[in-house]
């Protein structure tokens, strides 16, 4: 399993209208079904109809789930990576995000590109940066940031 991560600096929970919009346009036959509480909605079901497959995208806010401390282990996990330009600049949104939005992908193309269409969307509309396992660190607009390493 791949997963990809979103690290958004804004305090703004897109609505599920929002991400079903971003999602249907290139996924137009998915259902997505939220969980929620107060805060705002917490996991989104996605599935498909015509093939029984489902994907779980889960959300946690800085104030309702303390990531604090998840997200200083990955900042000191970029800062050990070989330098880059970007590498402070990421550690600094690491340790200020606000959400993180996580969703698994199994090794097939769909899995993949519905994880990709996802975190670009999430990163774009809640100011963020994305990371793909094995990958790295992106910026909304599928820029490489910092490539990973072993």
């Amino acid at each position: 399993m791949t997963w990809f991560r979103v690290f958004a600096n804004s305090e703004v929970v897109p609505s599920p209208e929002t991400i079903a919009e971003g999602v249907r346009q290139t996924f137009p036959h998915l259902r997505l079904t939220f969980t929620a509480d107060e805060e705002g909605w917490l996991e989104c079901d996605l599935s498909d109809p015509a093939t029984g497959k489902h994907w779980l995208l889960r959300r946690y806010s800085r104030k309702s789930d303390d990531i604090r401390g998840e997200l200083q282990s990955w900042a000191a996990w970029v800062e050990w990576q070989p330098p880059s330009p970007h590498q402070q600049p990421i550690m600094e949104r690491l340790m200020t995000a606000q959400q993180v939005f996580v969703f698994g992908a199994d090794a097939d193309p769909v899995s993949d590109h519905l994880g990709l269409t996802l975190m670009q969307f999430l990163a774009d509309c809640c100011n963020g940066i994305y990371q793909i396992d094995g990958r790295g660190f992106y910026a909304a607009d599928g820029q490489l940031l910092l490539a990973e390493s072993d």
